[in-house]
């Protein structure tokens, strides 16, 4: 991890002592911060989760490092530096494995033909048409839904999912009378509506 300021460290609420690695209770000699700032300036800047530092022990913190930094991440499906600390105990077999895997779970999938990231239970009608909870989706739609899609899959924050579903709607290809629809598909709450309508 580079350099980290005090006034950047503050902003990261401590979970666990100064003295004992989080993970494993071995002597600690290292912050693990969540998210890392490795992570790009846009997802840090849009993160809505709570910023976290817990102190590590030296094998710990390596193997952080290596799957969320070095490695970017790809193995539990988020960007460089945005490992989740649930995914880091996963990492790390400890205690809250089982429900770490649960959490990387996600309700979508990509489809081989044609290729796209579409909700697991979604059904292939024919070559141009989907059904999904008693909707019926055309390719098109669904294209324009992608980078919306693709974030939700990712786990990244709700502001992110509703800036590419306003991108799909500004180009025209989806309907705003289906919005609620594109919504619901994309787990975004009500909580959101008013940012979607601005």
């Amino acid at each position: 991890m580079g350099r980290i300021s005090k006034v950047e460290l503050q902003e990261y609420v401590q979970l666990g002592d100064d003295a004992n690695c989080y993970f494993c209770d071995k002597p600690a000699v290292m912050w693990d911060l969540t998210p890392n700032q490795a992570a790009s300036p846009m997802l840090l800047a849009s993160y809505e989760g709570a910023k976290v530092r817990v102190k590590c022990c030296d094998f710990c913190w390596r193997k952080i490092y290596t799957a969320n930094v070095a490695k970017g991440g790809v193995g539990y499906g988020v960007p460089r530096g945005m490992m989740t600390l649930d995914q880091k105990q996963h990492l790390l077999g400890t205690k809250a494995a089982a429900e770490s895997v649960a959490q990387v779970r996600h309700p979508y999938t990509i489809s081989k033909d044609p290729k796209m990231v579409m909700p697991q239970n979604m059904l292939v009608m024919d070559d141009a048409k989907f059904l999904w909870n008693q909707h019926i989706l055309y390719t098109d739609e669904l294209m324009y839904l992608q980078g919306a899609m693709s974030i939700r899959m990712l786990g990244l924050p709700n502001s992110l999912v509703e800036r590419a579903l306003l991108s799909g709607l500004n180009a025209g290809e989806l309907e705003e009378t289906r919005i609620s629809i594109y919504r619901e598909m994309l787990e975004l709450t009500e909580a959101n509506d008013a940012q979607t309508s601005v």
